[in-house]
């Protein structure tokens, strides 16, 4: 079982195919230190149901994600992304999409973002269709790219989102660590963002 929120609910490993899977790989020992080792962070929410990140194969920083969903007696899950940081989780106003922030620390200064956008309903990840993507937006939102810092998330509509990043094209490590120790300029990039399969 792993404890799911303050209210002590707790969910069966064999609900969660991604950690069922991963904890395959250990004898029953070295099972209970990966199952002690699991973080698991409350996504508050009004109409969603009980959600929370759930963190596990975690090295010194980074972790494996899974979003789980408990909803009218149903388990949902979606894996996330391996060898990441969970910073936040923005839901949209109308809460049907939630934005999930994720990081990659690089050296002490920088952390490297990618956002990944859940139609809530579902617990499915929404796909931005590649012809509303610059490359600015395709770095940001690209499985497994973190390639710039976001320094701020916001849900303009239910529809669209606001991520500040950096003003610059260069994204070398020297580059965006000065940028940060100078506080340097950022700019918005906005993403349209539909549960519209194409």
């Amino acid at each position: 079982m792993v404890p799911f929120d303050s209210k002590q609910v707790s969910i069966a490993v064999d609900d969660i195919p991604a950690l069922r899977e991963y904890l395959k790989e250990f004898d029953q020992e070295k099972r209970q230190i990966e199952l002690s080792r699991i973080y698991t962070q409350a996504i508050p929410s009004e109409s969603a149901g009980m959600l929370a990140d759930i963190g596990y194969s975690c090295g010194t920083k980074l972790c494996s994600h899974v979003l789980v969903q408990l909803k009218d007696d149903q388990t949902k899950t979606l894996p996330l992304c391996e060898g990441s940081i969970f910073q936040a989780a923005y839901f949209s106003p109308d809460e049907s999409k939630l934005a999930v922030l994720l990081g990659r620390n690089e050296g002490a200064d920088i952390i490297r973002n990618h956002v990944v956008f859940v139609d809530v309903s579902k617990l499915e990840e929404i796909n931005i269709p590649e012809q509303k993507q610059s490359e600015r937006v395709k770095q940001l939102v690209s499985p497994d790219s973190f390639h710039w810092p976001i320094r701020d998330l916001k849900w303009l509509d239910d529809q669209s989102v606001s991520l500040t990043v950096p003003e610059l094209e260069d994204s070398s490590y020297e580059t965006l660590a000065n940028w940060n120790k100078t506080n340097g300029p950022s700019k918005e990039v906005q993403i349209s963002v539909d549960n519209k399969s194409d």
